[in-house]
């Protein structure tokens, strides 16, 4: 199974992005960014610093924090922009937008391998992230 996982911007609802239906890492590239420590997801964080370095944009991490509602809560009290990926937003946080960022390596592959012969407990797992991305997808998240 393979599926596209998109980096997604976090802004308040007041911020002069916020009105965007997209963003570009170059656009973002002004900006102070909290996201998820390196320790947390090496290749999520190799894949956003590539989005930045492809795209020409600097990546200005000024703070990071080790959940989505944490990088939220600090978004919210206007320390910067998040970013996250869609998958990791269980809910629209209060008072923020959600934007997805467009360009090179902005999507992440993620795979799921099972064997010829899958049990009925990875045949499970397998068609909810199925379900799961395909509702993200729908939302456009």
């Amino acid at each position: 199974m393979l599926s596209a996982e998109r980096f997604m911007a976090l802004v308040p609802a007041a911020h002069p992005l916020a009105g965007r239906a997209e963003l570009s890492a170059s656009e973002l590239s002004a900006t102070g960014l909290l996201t998820w420590p390196h320790q947390i997801n090496s290749g999520l964080c190799d894949r956003l610093l590539a989005a930045f370095h492809i795209g020409g944009a600097d990546l200005r991490i000024i703070r990071t924090a080790d959940s989505v509602h944490a990088i939220a809560a600090h978004v919210a009290a206007g320390t910067g922009v998040g970013i996250t990926v869609g998958s990791a937003l269980d809910q629209q946080p209060p008072g923020l937008r959600v934007i997805p960022i467009t360009g090179p390596s902005t999507t992440v592959d993620q795979v799921v391998l099972t064997p010829a012969e899958p049990s009925r407990t990875a045949v499970a797992l397998r068609d909810l992230l199925l379900e799961a991305s395909a509702e993200a997808s729908s939302t456009g998240r």
